[in-house]
């Protein structure tokens, strides 16, 4: 929070210390509840019919049974709600709804002079660090905004709800944080799912994952139960706000708001007559990626993108070429539509089986280039790369050796 010398008293000119100190804390706290109330208000607001599907962060301890001790003792000692704890905590720091430590026994017990820990716990409040943070606050959660925390908190209010409602889950978030493209919807729920399958609720651990898992067959079979009913959507432009897709007329669909419900014949097979695919590990690293690329080219494509990269982020580079995502992005020092090219080669002979707009934005996160003419270091724009990822130009003096590529498949 900015211009806290501003946004709280200092003192109180009462002469009566305890009155003062009351007075002072009362009006901490009503200002805290205006500026809360203020940034709140600029949240997009649903129909009350709306609510179970919304991601917020109020309700993820109701839908986790995380009870206001728990959730306000930190570091909590169970690695699960203190994942939980740190991740709520980021999603509160992006709208600077956070406040300097000296003024948390203010905000969460005004009504009493002194500290009083324990009403920071009954009142769900912790402190971490420099700042103090009010965990229940009804804050909405988006994909574009909130990113990974998003990610997990969708999970886990996916894996709570019946198959009924996950039909209309599935059309609320299509809707609402996908601007009505399927495409990427769809792409983006196998990754949730093979990445939280593996998450527990018995977390022993952050890292141990596979014990019991948060995701099982029977959600995936609900969405793509789903997803062979869904009428077809054009995808919209739109930021996150109220859309209105063109329904395209097919035979058997439902038209929008009236999911057919499934029959008991439709309802997913129980997870133990899952049959597993050959080869798959339940510790697999491929869950964990952001694109697929087959394991066995991760060496040739670092053989063929090593020299235009920085010695120093060779480890990071072999990591993010496996299809994960960097930490920090890494510089190309090369021509941009030379290095999209290698990947749209990779996408064609199937190395890369992620959809194009996912291996777009891969590219866009993780990745910068440098301007030949100017030796300025770039982002890669989102509409250039889409661009060539769709082309069919090859580059004049690409200087990417992508031979390489040849022992593997073809475009089928």
């Amino acid at each position: 929070m900015q211009d806290e010398a501003k946004w709280f008293p200092q003192h109180n000119d009462n002469t009566d210390p305890d009155f003062a100190e009351l007075s002072q804390k009362r009006e901490v706290r009503k200002r805290w509840e205006d500026y809360v109330q203020e940034t709140l208000a600029k949240q997009p607001t649903f129909d009350y019919a709306e609510d179970i599907y919304i991601i917020r962060l109020d309700s993820i301890w109701t839908v986790c049974g995380i009870p206001f001790p728990q959730m306000a003792t930190f570091p909590n000692r169970d690695p699960f709600i203190r994942m939980l704890q740190l991740a709520a905590m980021r999603v509160l720091d992006r709208r600077e709804l956070n406040f300097e430590n000296q003024y948390i026994y203010a905000i969460a017990d005004p009504d009493h002079a002194g500290e009083n820990l324990s009403a920071l716990v009954a009142h769900g409040f912790v402190a971490f660090g420099l700042y103090g943070y009010e965990m229940d606050l009804a804050v909405l959660l988006t994909k574009e905004h909130d990113e990974k925390d998003f990610d997990l908190f969708f999970a886990l209010h996916w894996a709570q709800l019946d198959f009924t409602d996950s039909f209309r889950f599935f059309r609320f978030h299509l809707k609402e944080n996908f601007k009505n493209d399927l495409e990427l919807f769809t792409s983006y729920m196998r990754q949730i799912f093979w990445q939280y399958k593996v998450l527990k609720l018995g977390h022993p651990s952050e890292k141990d994952y596979m014990e019991k898992s948060l995701l099982t067959e029977s959600h995936d079979q609900a969405f793509s139960l789903w997803l062979e009913q869904v009428p077809a959507i054009e995808p919209l432009e739109t930021g996150f706000e109220e859309v209105t897709g063109k329904i395209v007329a097919l035979d058997n669909c439902p038209v929008d708001g009236e999911e057919e419900i499934p029959t008991l014949e439709q309802l997913p097979i129980p997870a133990t007559a899952i049959v597993i695919p050959e080869g798959y590990r339940a510790d697999s690293q491929d869950l964990l990626k952001t694109i697929m690329v087959k394991s066995e080219a991760t060496d040739a494509l670092f053989n063929i993108f090593s020299d235009y990269f920085e010695a120093v982020d060779h480890p990071a580079l072999r990591h993010v070429l496996g299809g994960h995502d960097a930490s920090n992005p890494l510089v190309f020092k090369g021509q941009c539509n030379c290095f999209v090219y290698a990947f749209r080669e990779c996408h064609r002979r199937k190395i890369i089986t992620s959809f194009k707009k996912v291996v777009r934005d891969w590219i866009v996160k993780n990745f910068y280039f440098i301007n030949y003419k100017t030796g300025q270091v770039h982002h890669f724009d989102r509409d250039n790369v889409k661009r060539l990822m769709s082309s069919t130009e090859i580059p004049l003096s690409c200087p990417l050796d992508i031979s390489q590529l040849d022992q593997f498949s073809r475009e089928q």
